[in-house]
């Protein structure tokens, strides 16, 4: 493993499978970080399942229209050649989609690091320049060009931000943010988002 990247991606759901997947087919080196020991997200790890109605149907042909892209049906290809999915193309067998998102990353040319947590990041002008992540048994120096925050509560950002202010503790900017603005700073953003 080294220690440069193109874009360093962190979560390992199906928002950031694709973004490190479609970067990487871009011609981009390309890490992806996922704290668990598998992809999927709150698909694979929480069953959180099935997946929502993907299509839509044509009024005059009365035809599914698809409403994803190709990447989720590349994906919903493979499940089904796996048995992975059932024949109401959205319950889905959750180890198989660990699986499929595996295979995808690796095929892509996706370098994945499991069961590792981004503590720190180093900011310079307001972006991410480098990040320390804790794996298993050491802590990891990473750099790259660019960061995707794909955590799903949006640890990444908030640690840029924590450093940004001056603060090196995340968690401590959190409970300061939260004790001033009387929000934690992921509602905030999720408030601000919905006021936007």
């Amino acid at each position: 493993m080294k220690n440069t990247y193109d874009l360093i991606v962190v979560g390992g759901g199906f928002a950031g499978v694709t973004a490190a997947v479609e970067a990487s087919r871009k011609g981009l080196q390309v890490l992806l970080i996922e704290k668990t020991n598998a992809l999927g997200g709150a698909a694979s790890n929480c069953l959180v399942l099935p997946f929502m109605n993907y299509w839509t149907k044509d009024p005059q042909t009365d035809e599914n229209k698809i409403l994803t892209g190709d990447l989720f049906m590349e994906i919903v290809t493979a499940m089904e050649k796996l048995g992975g999915l059932h024949s109401n193309q959205k319950t889905f067998d959750e180890e198989i989609l660990k699986l499929v998102l595996q295979r995808l990353c690796v095929e892509s040319g996706v370098e994945l690091l499991f069961n590792a947590t981004v503590v720190d990041v180093q900011t310079e002008n307001g972006a991410i320049k480098t990040a320390r992540a804790w794996g298993k048994s050491r802590m990891l120096e990473l750099a790259a060009k660019c960061f995707v925050d794909a955590t799903g509560d949006a640890e990444l950002s908030v640690q840029a931000v924590a450093c940004s202010v001056g603060y090196k503790d995340a968690l401590y900017f959190s409970r300061v943010f939260r004790k001033r603005k009387g929000i934690t700073p992921s509602n905030y953003r999720k408030e601000s988002a919905v006021r936007a």
